[in-house]
Order: structure tokens, then C-alpha cells, then sequence
């Protein structure tokens, strides 16, 4: 499986130190976790809305991060339109340590389409950096350039 994170560069892209120093929609302060995506697009995204448009970098650090086919991962989460429970779930999920993604649903963009009940196959992915598989995650780095007319539309 590979996912995809965007990064600043502030913090390591594997170890989950952002996400434990502030929080995040599926996680409590204090407990690291890595944000990623099934798709680089829905990657920007969520970059974007976090950003303020005056300070959009020219680029992005990419990372593709491969997890290989014997690493246990999770899908089993329905949406859920409240933040303070989606953060008792990612907090219940990293601290179990039983799979070392969570394939949750995004806010930005909906797993399915009404009508019709279409997938988008767009999803976050939660890594849990303290899995015993982490040390198993292959990463490629690379460089985002970012589109100057993203600008305009932040």
C-alpha cells in the first residue's frame, strides 16, 4: 500500500512529532500519529486548508510511503462529524498498537457521493509512528513544486 504525505518540513516525516505537539483532527495532544492520504491530491489538500495563502511555499516535501503488504492496517471507520470523537478513536487506535495504519474518511473530500453512493477512493491515512512495522516503512522523498495559481484560490 502506499500513501501519501505533504510536508513543511518542520518535522520529520515519519515521526508523528506535529501531530503529538498540537493535535489533530484524529489525535489528542501528546500522541504521535502521521497524517497521510491514499492520494497526493487529497495530500494538498489537506495541506491547504491548514495554510495561510500569503505563506504557500514554491514546494512541498513529498513523501510516498510504501507499507508492504504484511503490515496490518485498518478501514473500518465511518465517517463522523464529531471532532472530539474522532480524536477518542485515534487515540484508542494508536494506543492499541494492533495495526499500524487506520484508513479513516476525510472531511474535505466524502468517501461517497449521493446520490448514487459512488466511492472516491480518497481517504486519509493515519500511521502509527510507535508500530512495531514502522521500522519496515520504505520512504521516498521528493519535491512538490506548488502550483503559483493555488495562490490565488487559497
Amino acid at each position: 500500500m502506499r500513501v501519501w504525505r505533504l510536508a513543511l518540513g518542520r518535522f520529520s516525516e515519519l515521526d508523528g512529532e506535529g501531530a503529538r505537539r498540537y493535535g489533530g483532527r484524529w489525535n489528542s495532544p501528546g500522541i504521535p500519529m502521521v497524517y497521510a492520504a491514499t492520494h497526493l491530491t487529497l495530500a494538498l489538500l489537506e495541506q491547504l486548508v491548514h495554510l495561510n495563502p500569503d505563506r504557500l511555499p514554491a514546494a512541498l516535501r513529498a513523501f510516498a510511503i510504501e507499507l508492504s503488504s504484511g503490515v496490518p492496517v485498518e478501514d473500518d471507520v465511518p465517517p463522523m462529524n464529531d471532532a472530539e470523537a474522532s480524536r477518542r478513536h485515534g487515540d484508542a487506535w494508536a494506543a492499541s498498537l494492533r495495526s499500524a495504519a487506520l484508513i479513516v474518511p476525510s472531511v474535505l473530500v466524502s468517501a461517497k457521493l449521493k446520490p448514487g453512493d459512488l466511492d472516491t477512493e480518497e481517504r486519509n491515512v493515519l500511521l502509527n509512528p510507535r508500530h512495531r512495522s514502522a521500522a519496515t516503512w520504505r520512504v521516498t522523498e521528493t519535491v512538490f513544486e506548488v502550483d503559483r495559481r493555488l495562490k490565488r484560490l487559497a
